[in-house]
């Protein structure tokens, strides 16, 4: 009799034990009750927010251009930025003396940038293996100048037999640019570009 009491008695604190375990167990939430999970309008704040910063990281660094973009030739320096441009190389023309002070004297400012620009077409140029681009007056803002001269009105194209196939004189274009290059002498300015596509201006 006494060892069915022990046993009893075992069986007794081993239900008391568990007991108190599975009351433990369910009045203590479980880790994943206790992790809130987003509601909805939560995660939609999330991706929202996640949208936004991956709009704001993927915006360009050069936006297009949309007011004049002169330059000062005292003071430009190469790798300076100039509307979609930035500046490559400065240098004296044909073996003169490069004085940036001076507001007569020669000078030339390389650009490398892709730009679109809008105009005209001719091949009625001085040099038959150019052709040129009257400028919209849009496109006209869009190219660096000295601030001493206004915008170029026309630039000369220095590749225009491989890209003008299908062009006609006077045709409305479009002109991408990959180099750009503003001269300039005591009395005018000349600029020329190396183009990197040319087609026809749908909008036009």
């Amino acid at each position: 009799m006494s060892r069915n009491v022990i046993i009893g008695g075992i069986v007794v604190i081993a239900l008391a034990v568990g007991g108190w375990w599975y009351f433990n167990q369910s009045s203590a939430p479980a880790i994943s009750e206790t992790t809130q999970l987003p509601t909805t309008q939560q995660t939609t704040q999330q991706n929202t927010n996640s949208g936004t910063q991956s709009v704001v990281n993927t915006q360009p660094s050069q936006p297009t251009q949309t007011s004049p973009v002169p330059f000062n030739r005292a003071t430009i320096q190469i790798g300076d930025h100039a509307g979609g441009f930035i500046v490559t190389d400065i240098k004296p023309i044909s073996g003169s003396v490069l004085n940036r002070q001076d507001p007569e004297g020669n000078m030339e400012v390389a650009f490398n940038g892709s730009v679109e620009l809008r105009g005209t077409f001719s091949r009625k140029t001085p040099a038959e293996t150019y052709a040129s681009l009257k400028l919209t007056a849009e496109s006209k803002q869009q190219l660096p100048f000295d601030s001493s001269w206004g915008a170029p009105d026309v630039v000369l194209i220095e590749n225009p037999k491989s890209l003008s196939s299908g062009i006609l004189e006077g045709d409305a274009v479009v002109v991408v640019t990959g180099r750009y290059n503003y001269r300039m002498f005591p009395s005018e300015t000349f600029s020329t570009i190396m183009a990197l596509s040319i087609r026809k201006d749908a909008s036009r």
